[in-house]
């Protein structure tokens, strides 16, 4: 790619980062077909954080007419029922969240709440914003698991894998302990980084895990499944976008294969947008 780029002029819209940190943002678009556009600036800055960078990626990923139905794939991009991985240390397995379960999708919306959610000095302000937010986080989830097809969108939870690892540090967490999306995209300005022509690529975002298994493996074991989706789909890329001043997650996407083709300018961090990676990795 001859070296990493920079861009010069910030884009305030969307934070694509795994471990997005932001408070309260978008409220529900009306407009469900809404084109995606990351370089679309927002004056108020709680504008753009989860909810916002989840709206646009729905936005994004939603199939044109598609008329309160989950619509079929086209690409013949399908993965299995029972999909599912072991995690290279055998301690992790991540499957395909069941989408029937209210139970295991209020679970990993609570996650995304937690993970996502910028807390506020008084606690009953706090209280009533991380209620919102993961009003919002659900409805969210729930439209793009009703509407877009597998071949576009992905949602992935990882749990212990006790039945191999009996005597693990794992043992006891049990149940859903994280979560991170995969979704197919065909968004400008994530492919004019790759190679001319590119028609799309694998997305990874909004990855989360619970705070009693961080540093454990379970964010790694939750790469490894998007990346086997990514390989399940028949593409050979996948990216993510990452902070510049989150060196644990930068450490882990290097650790895992991922190289750095984009940067933010850095001084954008001077007008409170913090600069991001935007990382590949060729599987």
């Amino acid at each position: 790619m001859g070296g990493v780029k920079t861009t010069p002029l910030p884009s305030q819209a969307v934070c694509y980062e795994t471990n997005i940190r932001q408070s309260l943002a978008h409220k529900i678009h009306k407009r469900p077909h809404v084109a995606y556009n990351p370089s679309r600036r927002v004056v108020d800055k709680q504008r753009q954080g989860f909810i916002g960078s989840q709206q646009q990626q729905h936005q994004q990923l939603l199939v044109k007419g598609a008329n309160n139905e989950q619509q079929p794939s086209t690409t013949g991009r399908q993965l299995d029922d029972d999909f599912s991985i072991i995690s290279s240390d055998g301690k992790w397995r991540v499957r395909k969240i069941q989408k029937n379960d209210p139970k295991e999708i209020q679970r990993v919306v609570s996650l995304q709440a937690d993970g996502f959610h910028t807390g506020h000095p008084v606690p009953l302000i706090d209280g009533f914003l991380k209620t919102s937010f993961k009003a919002e986080v659900l409805s969210e989830m729930q439209k793009k698991l009703k509407y877009n097809p597998e071949d576009k969108f992905i949602s992935l939870i990882v749990e212990a894998n006790e039945d191999s690892m009996p005597d693990s540090s794992n043992k006891g967490s049990t149940g859903v302990l994280g979560v991170v999306e995969v979704s197919y995209i065909d968004e400008k300005e994530v492919l004019s980084s790759l190679d001319p022509g590119t028609p799309g690529v694998v997305y990874i975002a909004s990855m989360t895990v619970s705070e009693q298994v961080r540093r454990k493996g379970a964010a790694k074991a939750l790469l490894e499944g998007a990346i086997a989706v990514t390989k399940a789909w028949n593409e050979d890329i996948c990216v993510l976008h990452v902070y510049q001043d989150n060196a644990p997650a930068i450490h882990l996407y290097h650790a895992c294969g991922f190289e750095t083709i984009f940067a933010d300018a850095a001084w954008w961090a001077r007008v409170a947008v913090r600069p991001r990676f935007l990382m590949k990795k060729t599987v």
